[in-house]
C-alpha cells in the first residue's frame, strides 16, 4: 500500500507540473501555438486523446527562446497520458534536460509503435544504445536529422531485436561509420518495410545492405530513391527477386542511374525468377529504350506484376511503340504510369487497348485532361474502365450468368461502360 501511495503521489506531481508548466506558458505568450499547446497537453493529461489518432509537434511554431519550454510541456503531457500509439516530433533539440524526458515519455506509452522524427537534434547528451530498444518501436522514420554514431547504434541495436518492421530513412546524409551502424543490423532483422530516399550513403554500403538481404523471407516493400543504385547493385538486387522464398510486392528504384543493360540483367538473373513482386516504380532512370523492350518482353510471361512506372526514362518513340504493340499480349498488368512521350501514339494505343482486357489504369503527363477533352483518348478511357468492370468476361466462353451481377455492379456508376457490356451480351437482361 505505501508503495502504491508513493508512485499515486508521484503521478500526481506530475500531473500538477504538467498543468504548471501549461498555465505559464498561457500566462507568458499567448499565441495561436500556444492556445494549441494548452489545448493538446490538456486532452493527453486527461486522457481525452483518441488514441488511434498520432500526435504532432512541432516545434518551429514557438519563438526559439521559448522552444525548449514548449518541447518540455508537450513531453510530460504525453508521458502523463500513457496511452499514445504514434508520436511525431518535428524541429526540436532535445539536450540533457529534455533527452530524459523524451525516454520515459517513449517507455510509458507502451502501446507507442510508430515514432517519427523530421529535423530532430540530439545534443550536449549521447543517446543511450538501447534508447528505441526499450521503447519498443516497430515503425520509425528519421527525416532531415543529423543522426551521429550514438543514434545509429542505437537504431541498429533496435533493428536486431527483431521488433522493428518498419525503417524509413529520408533526406539523410549518413556518414560511413553512422551508415555501417545502420546498414549491418537491417540483414540480421526482421524489416517489412525499408525506405531510403534522398539518402546519401556510400554505395558499396547499399550494396552490402542489398547482399545481406538476398535471403530475407520477411521483406515485402524496398524503396531506395535517389541513393545511387547503378550496376554494381544490380547482382544483389536480383538475388533478392530470384529469392524462392522472397515476400517482397513493392520495389522502388526511383531516381537512380540504371540503364537498359542494368535491366537486362534484372529481368534475366531476377525478375523471371520471381512471382511475388506486384509494383515495379523505374521513374526518372535512363533505361531506354532497350530497357522498355526489355521490361514488356518480361510481362508478357509475367503473371505477379500489376503496376509499372517508367516515368522520364528516355523512352522514345521506337521504344514506345514497341511496348504498345505488345500490350494485347500482356494479360496481367493493371496499371501503367508513364510520361507525355505516350501521348504521341495514341492511334496505335487505342487499337492496343481493343485487345488488352486487363489494363484499367493509364496515366501519362496530361492523360486526365485528354481523356476529358480528346475524342481518342475519351475511347482509351472508355476500354481503361470497361476493363475495370471486367470487360474480359465478354471474349471468354461457359461464363456462368451467375457471375454477371458481380460484373454490373462494377460498371453501376459508369453507364457508358454498362452500356457497352448490355450491347454486347444483351442475353443478359433477358
Amino acid at each position: 500500500m505505501e508503495a502504491e501511495d508513493q508512485r499515486r503521489n508521484k503521478a500526481n506531481g506530475r500531473q500538477r507540473m504538467c498543468k504548471g508548466l501549461v498555465s505559464g506558458l498561457s500566462a507568458e505568450r499567448k499565441t495561436g501555438s500556444t492556445k494549441w499547446l494548452m489545448k493538446v497537453s490538456q486532452q493527453l493529461i486527461d486522457g481525452e486523446w483518441p488514441i488511434e489518432q498520432s500526435v504532432s509537434f512541432d516545434g518551429s511554431a514557438f519563438p526559439i527562446h521559448y522552444q525548449d519550454s514548449a518541447t518540455e510541456v508537450f513531453l510530460s503531457s504525453v508521458e502523463r497520458n500513457g496511452k499514445l500509439r504514434s508520436l511525431r516530433m518535428n524541429n526540436v533539440s532535445l539536450g540533457m534536460r529534455l533527452l530524459p524526458l523524451f525516454q520515459r515519455a517513449l517507455v510509458v506509452n507502451q502501446e507507442l509503435s510508430s515514432l517519427e522524427l523530421c529535423n530532430v537534434k540530439i545534443v550536449e547528451a549521447p543517446l543511450p544504445e538501447s534508447f528505441f530498444t526499450i521503447a519498443g518501436i516497430k515503425e520509425l522514420s528519421i527525416t532531415r536529422c543529423n543522426i551521429k554514431q550514438d543514434v545509429a547504434t542505437s537504431v541498429g541495436q533496435c533493428i536486431r531485436s527483431g521488433r522493428m518492421k518498419k525503417l524509413r530513412l529520408l533526406n539523410l546524409n549518413l556518414e560511413k561509420e553512422c551508415a555501417d551502424g545502420i546498414m549491418d543490423a537491417i540483414p540480421h532483422g526482421s524489416l517489412s518495410h525499408i525506405e531510403l530516399r534522398d539518402t546519401r550513403i556510400d554505395a558499396s554500403i547499399v550494396a552490402q545492405m542489398l547482399q545481406g538481404l538476398s535471403k530475407n523471407q520477411h521483406l515485402e516493400t524496398l524503396y531506395l530513391d535517389h541513393c545511387g543504385i547503378d550496376d554494381q547493385h544490380v547482382h544483389a538486387l536480383s538475388a533478392i527477386l530470384a529469392f524462392p522464398s522472397s515476400s517482397l510486392k513493392t520495389l522502388s528504384l526511383k531516381m537512380n542511374d540504371l540503364n537498359g543493360d542494368c535491366i537486362r540483367k534484372l529481368r534475366t538473373n531476377g525478375l523471371q525468377h520471381n512471382q511475388m513482386l506486384s509494383n515495379l516504380i523505374l521513374s526518372y532512370n535512363p533505361i531506354g529504350d532497350d530497357g522498355a523492350s526489355q521490361l514488356s518482353d518480361f510481362l508478357i510471361s509475367n503473371t505477379a506484376l500489376k503496376s509499372l512506372s517508367m516515368i522520364e526514362c528516355d523512352i522514345w518513340e521506337e521504344g514506345c511503340r514497341d511496348f504498345i504493340a505488345k500490350l494485347p499480349k500482356i494479360k496481367n498488368l493493371k496499371q501503367l504510369i508513364v510520361d507525355s512521350e505516350w501521348e504521341c501514339h495514341d492511334a496505335l494505343l487505342l487499337e492496343a487497348m481493343s485487345q488488352n482486357f486487363t489494363l484499367n489504369q493509364l496515366w501519362t503527363t496530361h492523360s486526365a485532361m485528354l481523356m476529358k477533352r480528346d475524342p481518342r483518348w475519351q475511347q482509351i478511357g472508355l476500354l481503361l474502365r470497361l476493363n475495370a468492370a471486367k470487360r474480359r468476361i465478354l471474349v471468354e466462353s461457359g461464363v456462368p450468368h451467375a457471375a454477371w451481377p458481380t460484373v454490373l455492379a462494377q460498371s453501376k456508376d459508369d453507364a457508358s461502360s454498362l452500356f457497352h457490356l448490355l450491347t454486347h451480351h444483351p442475353s443478359v437482361i433477358h
